[in-house]
């Protein structure tokens, strides 16, 4: 037993010393690593599965069952690859794919071309997608390759190079394939600029090829002013417009891919850019936001080797308080809505209901007044004929009709201390001026001649009362007393009084023509309330219905944009400075009453 002890101990450190020699190389070891196919062409969009195979240092195949496989590419703008080693080919170019089992790799080569190319026909061989300037000649020439259904070359065949006459010219249009089945000719540009094409054909030879090329306009020559001028802007806002210039060369043509930058040389504004290129059409632009001081704005466009050009905004503020209007006309889709002077934040009046129209708000700015038709489920429209007055709290609440089928109201408007309501209605047959308590009590009628729109002056002892413009009458506005109707003063032909915060004014609609007077006509005047100093305003045609902000530094107005936009139709809401500069366009297409409130 001392001997067999011993020999055993002689033993274990050799057969301790081959266990170690074999750890690294056992039979489940992987000393190798392949990936099938080992090189593979794809079209762009196309995909192919790839397969790794790990070997033992003897050569045999081992099971990947327990073993993680990584696939990379080289390029994953050309290439993908997947967990599972699929392919997808997405640009043109060539990848290698790896995949890497227990730090061993293989890789596989992928290349990917744009399309398979059909056997036979006319293939581009050089000088598609080439430009050069009008009247030069393309740097390169145009060479095809002429194939027999064998994708063999086709000596001696001749190939037919054709263009539009009035883009460029080839040196020749008829040439011979040669030897190897090249054929070509030369382009020299004529004075137009433009994309074009020349198309390649062969005689016996189904199919053709086509180059795509493009010849660039000449050093520009010529600016002018697109589009973007004279307009008006809020302060410190980007232009409803951009600002656009044009670029033409000695051919007319528009010049493209050329700078232009933007100078501010006015009113503190500032472009978007200060540099911007012609686009195709030769134009650039670029968006301007006006400086934070009311007044003029100038900027201009500057390219080099050319005069500049000039564009001229007005900046405006715009004004304190909140505009309340109707959306829509009549029932049942007339609805009071509300937004902030810079025609933000439009949302419906809080408690409006379908058939509100014609809002009015108290001095205090805790309620409201306007006209309604109400719902009647036994009349066709589902609404009643004729409206109503109708009072609530400027939160929606408390919400109350003051009138029961008083005739048809319109125009209702609170007195200065919010003790009276005055309001036109047809309740005589024609439409004439009331004046009643904000309960609906003590109504007095103060016209009999037919009157619409009255308007408080700031004191409350006077109404400003409207007529309908209608050509060639001797109908005027005209200014009453508020107690009684009495002490009538007329002023002109004229819609819709609005008395000024400080009193010393009266804002109408007016026609330029009395004798001729369409609806898209009338502009604002200002005329004093004892109809003396009557001052047109250069507002647009078509404007109705002034309203004056409580500081009296703008006014609003509904605007029929027929005469001076050429839109066709629509009602908007615009705002203008009280000299009548400024008119911007806030709200529309189906907006009217404007009334400026908190």
């Amino acid at each position: 037993m001392q001997g067999r002890s011993l020999r055993l101990g002689r033993l274990w450190p050799v057969l301790l010393i081959l266990n170690a020699c074999g750890s690294d190389q056992g039979p489940d070891v992987v000393a190798d690593v392949t990936v099938t196919p080992a090189s593979t062409s794809l079209v762009v969009g196309d995909s192919v599965q790839l397969t790794a195979t790990a070997r033992s240092s003897d050569g045999r195949v081992l099971s990947l069952a327990n073993r993680t496989t990584t696939w990379t590419t080289t390029n994953p703008e050309v290439a993908t690859v997947s967990g599972s080693g699929m392919v997808l080919a997405l640009s043109l170019g060539r990848v290698v794919i790896r995949a890497t089992i227990e730090d061993h790799g293989g890789e596989a080569d992928v290349t990917v071309t744009e399309t398979v190319p059909p056997p036979g026909g006319i293939r581009i061989v050089s000088g598609d997608g080439q430009q050069t300037t009008v009247t030069d000649t393309m740097p390169d020439p145009l060479v095809v390759q002429v194939l027999d259904q064998n994708d063999a070359p086709r000596p001696g065949v001749v190939a037919t190079f054709l263009t539009a006459s009035d883009t460029a010219d080839l040196t020749a249009n008829f040439v011979t394939t040669d030897a190897n089945g090249l054929a070509s000719t030369v382009v020299v540009l004529k004075t137009k600029a433009g994309p074009f094409t020349v198309s390649v054909t062969a005689a016996g030879q189904s199919g053709s090829a086509e180059f795509n090329l493009r010849a660039l306009a000449d050093v520009a020559v010529s600016s002018s002013l697109v589009g973007g001028d004279g307009q008006n802007g809020f302060v410190s806002r980007p232009l409803p417009a951009p600002l656009v210039v044009e670029l033409t060369d000695q051919y007319a043509n528009q010049a493209s891919g050329r700078d232009v930058e933007w100078v501010v040389t006015g009113g503190g504004g500032a472009p978007s850019s200060a540099i911007t290129s012609t686009d195709d059409s030769g134009r650039a632009s670029v968006t301007w936001t006006m400086g934070v001081t009311p007044g003029p704005n100038t900027i201009e466009a500057h390219v080099a080797g050319l005069p500049a050009i000039s564009f001229s905004a007005l900046a405006v503020p715009t004004g304190p308080g909140r505009i309340t209007f109707t959306r829509g006309e009549g029932p049942p889709g007339s609805l009071l809505m509300r937004m902030n002077p810079d025609s933000s934040g439009l949302a419906p009046l809080p408690g409006s209901v379908p058939g509100d129209f014609g809002a009015d708000w108290s001095h205090d700015g805790s309620r409201l007044v306007f006209a309604n038709f109400a719902a009647n489920s036994s009349r066709i429209s589902g609404f009643n004929d004729f409206a109503d007055i109708v009072v609530m709290n400027a939160d929606g609440t408390g919400r109350t009709r003051l009138t029961d089928h008083f005739g048809s109201v319109t125009g209702p408007v609170w007195s200065p201390n919010g003790t009276k309501i005055a309001f036109a209605s047809d309740q005589t047959g024609q439409s004439e001026v009331y004046v009643m308590n904000t309960d609906g009590s003590n109504i007095v009628q103060l016209t009999n001649t037919g009157g619409l729109a009255p308007s408080w002056s700031p004191d409350g002892t006077r109404i400003a009362v409207g007529v309908t413009i209608v050509p060639s009458t001797n109908q005027t506005a005209f200014v009453i007393n508020a107690s009684d109707g009495g002490n009538r003063v007329s002023l002109v032909p004229g819609a819709d009084p609005a008395w000024s915060p400080d009193g010393s004014l009266i804002a109408l609609a007016r026609c330029t023509d009395p004798g001729i007077c369409d609806p898209d006509d009338p502009i604002l005047a200002l005329i004093h309330p004892d109809g003396t100093g009557l001052t047109p305003l250069p507002t647009p045609h078509g404007v109705y219905q002034p309203a004056w902000a409580p500081d009296g530094s703008k006014l609003g107005a509904r605007y029929l944009p027929t005469r001076d936009a050429g839109s066709g139709g629509g009602s908007f809401i615009i705002t203008v400075n009280p000299d009548g500069t400024g008119a911007i366009v806030l709200s529309g297409p189906a907006d009217h009453l404007p009334s400026w409130g908190p």
